[in-house]
This record gives C-alpha cells, sequence and structure tokens, in this order.
C-alpha cells in the first residue's frame, strides 16, 4: 500500500484527479491511498503560510499518517512567472516531511492557444510551455524530486486532436484529468493502465494513455 497526498489548487480537483488515479489503480489491483489538501487558485508557498489555513490542513493531513509520495502543483502560471517562488516554496514543504518521502512536481500546462486567457499573461503557447517546464524542473531539483511532465502530455493530445480543455481555456476536462492521472501512475509505478472513465471513449483513452507514456 502506498499513500500519496497531493497538495496543489482547481487544476487538482478538478474532475477529482486524486480519486481518478485511485479508480485506475484499483483497476490494476494496486494497492493506494489517495488524499489531497487543495483550493482554487492556492500558491504553494501558502501551505507553510501560519497565517493561511491551508498550512494548519497540511499539518492536520502530515499528523494522519506517513505519506510516501507527495505530488506539488503550484498556481496556473505561477512557476512561469516566478520561478523562484515554486523553488523555495517547494524547499519549505519538503522539510515537513521524512527524508525518504518521493515528491513529484506536478508540471502543468499552457493555457489553450490563441485565447484570450492567454493573452492575459503575455506569453505564446509555447513560451508558457516552456517556461512551465523551466519552472516546475528547477523546483524539482531542489528538493530532490522528480517531475511529471503533464504539460508536455497535453501539448501531444491537442496534436492528436484531443480536446483537454475545459470551455475556459485553461481548467482540464475529463480527458485532461485522465492523462494526468495516467502519467502519474507511470511516474510512480512505471504502468500505464489499462482502463478509462467511463465518459471517455475507446480510441480517444488509448490516444490519451500513448500522449502519457511518451513524455
Amino acid at each position: 500500500m502506498k499513500n500519496v497526498l497531493f497538495l496543489g489548487n482547481s487544476f487538482t480537483f478538478f474532475n477529482d484527479l486524486p480519486a481518478m488515479m485511485k479508480k485506475l489503480c484499483d483497476d490494476e489491483n494496486i494497492e493506494v491511498f489517495t488524499d489531497s489538501v487543495t483550493r482554487g487558485g492556492a500558491y504553494l508557498r501558502q501551505f507553510t503560510d501560519p497565517a493561511d489555513e491551508l498550512s494548519a490542513k497540511l499539518a492536520h493531513k502530515l499528523g494522519e499518517r506517513k505519506w510516501d509520495t507527495v505530488i506539488l502543483q503550484d498556481q496556473s502560471a505561477n512557476p512561469a512567472r516566478n520561478p523562484d517562488d515554486i523553488r523555495e516554496a517547494c524547499k519549505k514543504i519538503a522539510a515537513l516531511f521524512p527524508e525518504n518521502t518521493e515528491f513529484l512536481l506536478y508540471q502543468t500546462w499552457s493555457y489553450r492557444d490563441a485565447t484570450e486567457k492567454l493573452a492575459s499573461v503575455r506569453m505564446t503557447y509555447p513560451e508558457m510551455r516552456r517556461k512551465l517546464r523551466e519552472g516546475y524542473t528547477q523546483a524539482a531539483d531542489a528538493i530532490g524530486g522528480r517531475t511529471v511532465p503533464v504539460g508536455e502530455a497535453f501539448a501531444l493530445a491537442s496534436r492528436e486532436g484531443i480536446d483537454v480543455y475545459c470551455s475556459d481555456d485553461y481548467h482540464p476536462n475529463e480527458k485532461g484529468t485522465y492523462i494526468a492521472a495516467c502519467a502519474f501512475i507511470r511516474s510512480i509505478w512505471k504502468k500505464i493502465p489499462s482502463s478509462a472513465p467511463s465518459g471517455i471513449d475507446a480510441v480517444t483513452a488509448a490516444i490519451a494513455r500513448t500522449c502519457a507514456a511518451s513524455v
């Protein structure tokens, strides 16, 4: 049994990524317990801010059980805009856990190309994608963790004609969350699940799994 804790925001709780990963693992006879501490728009630095309720919630989770794997996901644009901030936040969070804890950085994605949402951050699609990759990689290196390049898998899926975004052009839809879940299972257990949520057709699910396995 492996205990996995997600720390993040709506990119994690949309479509309930922790629960989807648990269900896919159950289908593969992989024993896992998943839980999360999330809040819409949260920055990782808030999880160690004594004045923020996220800090108290994380402290409660720390007292509940030993977490084998901790998945860290920052505010959607922050790693691209302020890589120093996520790096220092991850170092503070990592210091709260035992030395043998596995840390995975949930490398997220550029906002949908050619949209007002993307224009709001004054970056192109390739630029935001690259800066997110760099920001998450630097943070992972700082704590001896690894990145899970979900954003790269999203780019592959988009090229394959799979729409991974909600109508707001930045949150993941169910297919996007499925890609993320497959990517985490591959990273932790070196396995790609064979099942998929009922709302995703078999052909799309197969392409999504290939994208998750290719990054």
